[in-house]
């Protein structure tokens, strides 16, 4: 028998653990968490350990708004926010490394000449 590591009131990243809440298919523990902007979620007990579940996803989102933002490529050919277009269906880029052929500068955002508007894809 394994014994329960209490993670209560740690903090890591942007999470800090409130209480268990039950247990993951895989077997690990699962914790509610509060996020430093608000939201809680809940996250495994090894992602939190090991720094694979830092926020409620909201440092994902401002880091590639951010990303999006400084590239004066981007910027410069986006014109107005109104320009962008957010696809949020979960599909898996290919590829992590930036192609040759990227326009934007930023991976995960492509310009969709049928709408004629920038689209950000989320993995």
């Amino acid at each position: 028998m394994t014994t329960l590591i209490d993670i209560t009131g740690q903090k890591f990243g942007r999470l800090t653990v409130i209480r268990r809440c039950g247990t993951a298919k895989n077997g690990n523990a699962l914790w509610l968490c509060q996020c430093r902007c608000g939201n809680q979620t809940k996250a495994d007990s090894y992602a939190l350990r090991h720094g694979r579940a830092r926020s409620c996803g909201c440092l994902t989102r401002e880091s590639r708004s951010q990303l999006i933002r400084r590239n004066p490529k981007t910027a410069a050919s986006m014109g107005r926010l109104s320009n962008l277009k957010i696809h949020d269906h979960h599909t898996d880029l290919p590829s992590k490394i930036m192609s040759k052929r990227n326009k934007s500068g930023v991976i995960g955002v492509s310009w969709d000449s049928n709408t004629q508007k920038w689209v950000a894809t989320f993995f």
